[in-house]
């Protein structure tokens, strides 16, 4: 009996998933807006269902969302504790913005 796939395709798959949130000198970058949990923050993605995601802050620091290349500026709203949040758009980044811990 033959395997479906070989054991070697499912890394790829763990390369992806690795990389959704990571930490960097400059703050921690959200590449995907997948669910998951880091030592940073803990992600939690309502796609498809709804256009928003959570991210509760596990530690003070800048953050850098990559926001789909679909997604209209004027739609995203960013909010820190509830309150609306001013965030600063970055070529290749989308939003940054600052949060400290406990925050979602």
């Amino acid at each position: 009996m033959r395997a479906a796939a070989p054991a070697r395709a499912g890394a790829p798959v763990f390369l992806v998933w690795d990389q959704v949130i990571v930490e960097r000198r400059e703050g921690i970058f959200v590449n995907l807006l997948f669910s998951r949990n880091a030592p940073w923050a803990r992600l939690t993605s309502f796609e498809p269902y709804r256009g928003e995601f959570q991210l509760q802050v596990q530690q003070s620091r800048q953050f850098y969302v990559r926001m789909p290349g679909w997604a209209n500026r004027d739609d995203v709203h960013v909010l820190v504790d509830g309150e609306p949040r001013i965030t600063t758009w970055k070529v290749g980044i989308s939003t940054s913005v600052r949060a400290g811990q406990g925050s979602t």
